[in-house]
C-alpha cells in the first residue's frame, strides 16, 4: 500500500503545481518574444539611421559639386558608385543611394550595387528615374521628415529608411538605405527559436522541480513506513528517520533564510559592481567621442585647394589615447600641420593631449614659426606638470604656393620624405628634447622644399612598434617597404595600405600603443 500512496501523492502534487508552471512559462515566453521582436526592429531601424548619416558625410559635398542639368562624368559617377557600394558591403546593408526631384520625377543621383551586380556592371545611371518609388519615399520628399517603410520593387522586398537632407550648398536630396526583409525574418525567426528553447528549458526544469518536490515529501514517509514495519518485526534497534515536520523544517527554513540573505547581498553587490563598470564604460565612451570630435576627420578637408592633398587617421589602443594630429590654415598660403604622442595612455594622456592641441593652435598666428610654437607650448606645459608627463611633437608649416616647409621636431619620430620617382627616406633626425619637461628649451627651425608630387608621411611610434605574436616589431624597415610599394596611390590609399599591413602583421596580438598617421602631398600651383 505504501507505493500506491506514494504514487497518489505525487500525482496530486503534479496536478496542483505543473499547470501553474506551464501557464507561467508560456506567458513569459510570449513576453520574451514580444520584447525580442521590438528589439530587433529597433536595432534594424537604428542601424538604417546610422548608415544614412554615414552616407550624408560623403553625399553633401558630392551634391554640391554635381549639376542636375547635365549628367556627371562616367568616371565621377562610377567612383561614387564604388564608394557607396563598398560602404554598403562593409556595414551589411543591401543598398545605399541618394535621390532628388528632377522634372517632377524621382531620380537617382547616386546608388550602390550588390557584389553580384557590381561584377556584372549592372547599376543605375545618373538621373535615372525610380519608377517603383514607395509611399514612404514620396512622403519624405513631401513633408521633409524621416520615414521608415517596407515595400517591394524591381530589386526585391526591403525595410528602408528615407532621410531628407540639405547639403551645405543648399541642395535638397533624400538618402535611402535598404535592408532585405528576409534579413528581418531571419532575426525574428531567431527570436522565436530562442523563445521556444527558453520555453522548453523552463518547462523541463519545472517538471524536474515538481518531481523533486514530490520525492522530498514522499520519501521521508516511505522511509518512516519501512522503519516502523521493521520495528513491528521486533527489531527495536532500528533508527527512525528524521521528522521533516519538526526541527528539520525549521532548520531548512533557517538555511533558506540564510541563502536568501546571502544571495540578496551577492546580487546587490553584483548590481553595484555592474553599475559602476557600466558608468565607467559610459564615461570612457563619452571621453572617446569628445576626443575624436576635436580632431579633423572630414576628408578631403579643403576640396577647393588643389595645391596639396592631406589625409590622417588615429586608432587609440584604449577607449581614449594620447596621440593626436591637427592641421589648419594660418593664412591663405600657409598650412600648419602637427602630429604628437603623449608619453602615457588612457585618460591622463588624453587630457594632456587635448591641452597640448589647444595650446598649439592658440600659439599659432600669422608669422609664427614652428620653433617658436614649440617653445611657447613647452613653457606652458612645464608649469604645474607634477606628473612629469611629456609630449613628442612634429610641427610643420607648408607654403602651399612654393612647397617650402618650415618645421621643428620636439623629440618625435622623423617623417618619411616620399619624392616622386625617388627613394623613400627618413627626414634627418634632430637632437631636440621632448616637449613639457624642461622650461626654456629653444627648438631649431629647419627648412625643406617639396617639389610637385613630393609627400611627407608622419606617424607615431605605435606604427613602427606594433608587435606580432612572436614579439617582433613592425619596424621602420617594413614601414619604408609598404610606403614604397604605394607609389602612385593617393594619400588615403597609402595610409590605409599601411594600416592594413599592420593588421596583417599583428594578427590577434592586442594593440599596445596608439597608432596615428598623416600624409601630405604637395601638388604645386599647376
Amino acid at each position: 500500500m505504501v507505493p500506491l500512496k506514494k504514487i497518489k501523492i505525487k500525482f496530486l502534487l503534479l496536478l496542483a503545481i505543473l499547470p501553474i508552471f506551464i501557464i507561467t512559462t508560456a506567458l513569459y515566453t510570449g513576453y520574451l518574444y514580444s520584447i525580442g521582436k521590438k528589439s530587433v526592429m529597433k536595432d534594424v531601424d537604428d542601424r538604417l539611421l546610422t548608415a544614412a548619416y554615414g552616407v550624408k558625410l560623403f553625399a553633401d559635398p558630392y551634391h554640391d559639386r554635381i549639376s542636375y542639368e547635365h549628367p556627371t562624368s562616367p568616371t565621377e559617377y562610377l567612383k561614387v558608385l564604388l564608394t557607396l557600394s563598398e560602404f554598403s558591403w562593409k556595414i551589411n546593408v543591401e543598398y545605399a543611394y541618394t535621390m532628388i526631384i528632377h522634372d517632377n520625377k524621382i531620380v537617382f543621383t547616386s546608388d550602390s550595387s550588390t557584389r553580384e551586380e557590381f561584377a556584372k556592371n549592372d547599376h543605375t545611371k545618373f538621373l535615372q528615374e525610380y519608377t517603383d518609388a514607395s509611399e514612404g519615399l514620396r512622403e519624405a520628399f513631401r513633408d521633409k521628415k524621416i520615414h521608415y517603410d517596407e515595400y517591394t520593387d524591381q530589386w526585391g522586398t526591403f525595410r528602408s529608411i528615407f532621410v531628407p537632407t540639405i547639403s551645405k550648398g543648399g541642395k535638397e536630396y533624400v538618402i535611402g538605405i535598404d535592408i532585405k526583409v528576409t534579413y528581418l525574418k531571419e532575426m525574428v525567426n531567431k527570436v522565436i527559436r530562442n523563445s521556444l528553447v527558453i520555453c522548453v528549458s523552463v518547462f523541463l526544469i519545472s517538471l524536474i522541480s515538481v518531481i523533486l518536490i514530490a520525492r522530498s515529501i514522499t520519501q521521508p514517509l516511505s522511509a518512516m513506513a519501512h522503519a516502523t514495519a521493521d520495528i513491528a518485526t521486533g527489531n527495536l534497534d532500528t533508527e527512525l528517520p528524521p521528522v521533516k515536520s519538526g526541527d528539520e523544517i525549521r532548520r531548512l527554513g533557517e538555511a533558506f533564510e540564510h541563502m536568501k540573505t546571502s544571495l540578496k547581498k551577492y546580487i546587490q553587490e553584483l548590481a553595484e559592481t555592474t553599475a559602476a563598470k557600466e558608468r565607467i564604460e559610459s564615461e570612457l565612451k563619452i571621453a572617446h567621442d569628445i576626443q575624436m570630435s576635436i580632431l579633423p576627420k572630414l576628408f578631403p578637408p579643403f576640396p577647393d585647394r588643389p595645391e596639396f592633398d592631406i589625409y590622417a587617421m588615429i586608432e587609440p589602443a584604449r577607449e581614449v589615447g594620447g596621440d593626436f594630429y591637427d592641421f589648419f590654415f594660418i593664412d591663405n598660403d600657409h598650412l600648419c600641420f602637427v602630429i604628437a604622442d603623449v608619453s602615457d595612455k588612457g585618460i591622463p594622456a588624453s587630457l594632456l593631449m587635448m591641452v597640448t592641441k589647444t595650446l598649439i593652435k592658440a600659439n599659432t598666428t600669422t608669422g609664427s614659426t614652428p620653433d617658436e610654437i614649440l617653445m611657447k607650448v613647452n613653457n606652458e606645459l612645464c608649469g604645474g606638470n607634477d606628473s612629469s608627463m611629456f609630449v613628442t611633437i612634429f610641427c610643420g608649416i607648408l607654403n602651399t604656393q612654393t612647397g617650402e616647409v618650415l618645421y621643428a621636431n620636439g623629440g618625435h619620430n622623423p617623417p618619411l620624405i616620399i619624392g616622386s620617382g625617388r627613394e623613400v627616406t627618413f627626414l634627418e633626425k634632430t637632437a631636440e628634447l621632448v616637449v613639457g619637461i624642461t622650461y626654456g628649451i629653444a627648438y631649431t627651425k629647419e627648412r625643406m622644399v617639396l617639389q610637385p608630387g613630393d609627400s611627407l608621411f608622419l606617424y607615431t611610434d605605435g606604427v613602427t612598434e606594433a608587435m606580432n605574436e612572436k614579439n617582433e616589431l613592425f619596424s621602420e624597415g617594413r614601414l619604408i617597404t609598404v610606403v614604397t610599394a604605394s607609389e602612385g596611390k593617393s594619400v588615403q590609399e597609402t595610409i590605409d595600405g599601411v594600416m592594413g599591413e599592420i593588421g596583417r602583421f599583428s594578427l590577434n596580438t592586442p594593440q599596445a600603443d596608439d597608432i596615428t598617421m598623416m600624409m601630405i602631398r604637395f601638388n604645386g600651383t599647376g
